[in-house]
């Protein structure tokens, strides 16, 4: 099987990994942003639904990173159980 034209092999895995980590690179810099200068000129209802958005998308963000963590676990011992 070539994984490089997989999405469900190693190659998709990783990919989607990397995609999750860079959603929570960037949400975390919202929420830097947020936490930072911007905070003290908005208005504190606006402030606190920017962060609670920030926050679910980071959470939405951890879920599907622990999903693709299963899927390379699943991977890696399916591909040993295969060589071996």
């Amino acid at each position: 099987m070539d994984l490089r034209t997989n999405n469900t092999g190693l190659h998709g895995i990783l990919d989607s990994l990397m995609e999750a980590i860079g959603q929570i690179r960037a949400t975390t810099t919202t929420i830097r942003n947020v936490i930072g200068d911007n905070f003290e000129t908005m208005s504190p209802a606006r402030a606190e639904c920017k962060m609670r958005m920030a926050f679910d998308s980071v959470r939405i963000e951890l879920r599907k990173l622990g999903c693709d963590m299963r899927r390379l676990e699943d991977y890696m011992v399916t591909s040993a159980g295969d060589r071996f």
